[in-house]
């Protein structure tokens, strides 16, 4: 039970110790059998994560209430009068959140990938080299953005790692407020739907050796790029690690 104590963590450490609490709560039997003891936070861990929720919503509100910089983007769209404080400070906290983690994840998952698959390390070194992305200092700024974009095999690459260990592996959920049927699969009122990123990303019907880490699947060039055994291109919603339509991820 929560004793009240107070530990000092740094962002990191609190940002994971969170998202584990609330991880194990859903899977917890009690509170999925019973589900009011989950939402009204009656049992562990959904009381001290309700605690921690509360105590890092605190802090973060006292941070930008004392904040003075009116070209911050919090300060620019609270200003305009268009939204409430609630809503702001929601979506500077899910950008803040959702940033974090999807983007380390990327970074890890980019170094992973290098290491595993030493020709793919060999072949992006090649090209930085080519594009003239190793002879620049990383402070050159636009320039070197301008390079970053107009090199295919970087954002093959990229595209690639992404497809293999998207940062998201499913969409938020979607409560179905009405019975209704998709794609012949009926769904009763009151479920949770959710669009799995991970299946659709391993789809034999649409990628070719899904399972194999293939940069050049991206180059409209490549026998991979194309359905298999076909010159058929994919589906633009088998690659969807940002999701789509108007609901698509800001941070992509």
């Amino acid at each position: 039970p929560y004793d009240k104590t107070v530990h000092e963590l740094s962002f990191e450490e609190a940002y994971f110790k969170y998202c584990k609490n609330e991880f194990e709560g859903n899977y917890n039997p009690f509170g999925k059998t019973f589900r009011f003891l989950s939402t009204y936070r009656l049992i562990e861990p959904y009381k001290t994560t309700l605690v921690n929720h509360n105590e890092i919503e605190k802090v973060l509100r006292e941070f930008l209430e004392r904040s003075t910089d009116n070209q911050s983007v919090y300060r620019q769209v609270l200003d305009s009068g268009k939204f409430t404080a609630d809503e702001v400070f929601y979506d500077m906290m899910l950008l803040l959140f959702a940033g974090f983690d999807t983007t380390s994840h990327a970074v890890v998952s980019a170094l992973y990938c290098l290491h595993k698959y030493p020709d793919t390390l060999v072949e992006l070194k090649a090209a930085l080299k080519k594009n003239g992305i190793l002879d620049l200092d990383p402070s050159t700024g636009p320039e070197l953005k301008t390079l970053y974009e107009e090199c295919d095999y970087l954002n093959y690459f990229i595209k690639e790692t992404i497809r293999f260990d998207p940062p998201a592996i499913h969409s938020i959920m979607y409560l179905a407020k009405e019975d209704l049927t998709i794609c012949g699969i009926p769904i009763k009122a009151g479920s949770n739907i959710t669009m799995d990123y991970f299946m659709l990303h391993y789809n034999p019907t649409e990628w070719a050796k899904p399972l194999e880490f293939i940069p050049e699947r991206f180059n409209p060039e490549s026998e991979y790029f194309f359905k298999p055994n076909s010159k058929e291109t994919r589906d633009p919603k088998s690659y969807i690690p940002f999701s789509f339509g108007i609901r698509n991820c800001a941070g992509q």
